[in-house]
């Protein structure tokens, strides 16, 4: 068996399909599909963009064997803006054929080539294949902290999949929400995190369909705040968070007339999803402001959430800043799969201007990989 992986084309759409048709008809979770067109319709690589996503694909002759798709971005360290990838989870024929067990490592192998500084996040857990992996090439992994505000309880208690586990824990917990004991438990710690919370409410919030100058000004007084972070100017922001996109509620909060953050968030109705059931269930899905005004940014985004009626707001945040204002708005830290894995080059320049890692500013949204 030889393998080659090089750039998709769009010659390659075909076999990419017949691919996913294997991956189907082995009964494989709906989400590991390769994308089954050559160039990204969100990101493609145009002429001056600083995000930016490529596709490669593992190849057996003529015949597909796997692929994985990598964002070209920035990041900043310290305000120290270098050019790194992410590369979105690969997918390839071992899941379905051993004789391929290894083109998923061959394929993590290539994005190393391709971009030494390079990072993978979400995963689904250190104890999944694909952290194994990672772990055997000299990777660093983390786990990014998930906060979780139930705003419906009794569609929470009935729904949250990892709670339910076991018949006996989904059994207490089905008799919690039918006997209203768990709304009562959930609303009588709501409302204490609320009466600590709103001393750092205040801040004037502004819908927004597009990112300006003010972003911008916001980012470069933000990018030395944070250890690591992603670049967060007008022109990344316009491309992650199109105008005129309604899948995505922009924000921008201001105090004493001056803009201190904005927030992103969005809202899915799943059905039957592998952690949320049958909940409707907003993200909190990026992010800025310094540190010390992340309550503002916060309260605002979850208030955002609130209205719109969903049944859990959820959010991961690296940073203790914003887990703590989470928490004062009423968020409990819960179980996360979320795992923020490093090249050894990404995480040897992360440990040159934070050893501990402890001032990073990573977030997990909620769109699908």
């Amino acid at each position: 068996m030889k393998i080659e992986i090089r750039p998709y084309t769009a010659d390659l759409e075909g076999e990419v399909k017949a691919f996913n048709r294997r991956l189907v008809e082995a009964g494989v979770e709906f989400h590991f599909r390769l994308p089954e067109t050559a160039e990204s319709p969100l990101f493609p690589r145009l002429e001056g963009r600083k995000f930016f996503q490529e596709r490669y694909l593992a190849l057996e002759g003529p015949t597909v064997r796997g692929g994985y798709s990598m964002n070209r971005m920035e990041i900043a360290f310290r305000g120290e803006v270098i050019p790194v990838a992410s590369s979105v989870e690969p997918i390839a024929e071992g899941t379905i054929n051993k004789a391929y067990a290894m083109v998923g490592l061959e394929l993590v192998r290539d994005a190393m080539k391709r971009s030494p500084m390079i990072y993978g996040l979400g995963i689904g857990g250190q104890e999944k294949p694909m952290a194994r992996m990672f772990k055997a090439l000299g990777w660093t992994l983390r786990t990014i902290p998930s906060y979780f505000h139930a705003r419906r309880p009794y569609r929470v208690l009935r729904n949250l999949k990892p709670l339910r586990k076991s018949r006996l824990s989904a059994l207490a917990l089905d008799l919690a929400a039918i006997s209203g004991a768990g709304w009562l438990g959930v609303k009588v710690h709501d409302a204490a995190h609320r009466l600590k919370g709103t001393r750092a409410a205040g801040g004037a919030v502004e819908p927004v369909d597009r990112f300006a100058e003010w972003a911008d000004d916001l980012w470069r007084s933000c990018a030395h705040r944070y250890s690591m972070i992603a670049v967060r100017d007008s022109h990344v922001l316009n491309i992650l968070y199109p105008p005129g996109n309604r899948e995505y509620l922009k924000m921008k909060i201001s105090a004493q007339g001056r803009p201190v953050g904005w927030g992103v968030t969005m809202e899915r109705k799943h059905a039957d999803h592998r952690l949320f059931g049958d909940m409707r269930v907003g993200y909190i899905v990026d992010c800025l402001a310094p540190p010390e005004s992340a309550p503002m940014v916060v309260q605002a985004a979850a208030r955002a959430m609130e209205e719109r009626g969903v049944d859990l707001i959820v959010s991961n945040q690296s940073h203790a800043s914003w887990g703590r204002a989470l928490q004062g708005a009423g968020f409990l830290a819960g179980p996360s799969e979320c795992v923020f894995a490093t090249s050894s080059a990404l995480a040897e320049k992360l440990g040159s201007v934070d050893p501990d890692w402890s001032t990073l500013h990573v977030t997990r949204d909620g769109r699908p990989r």
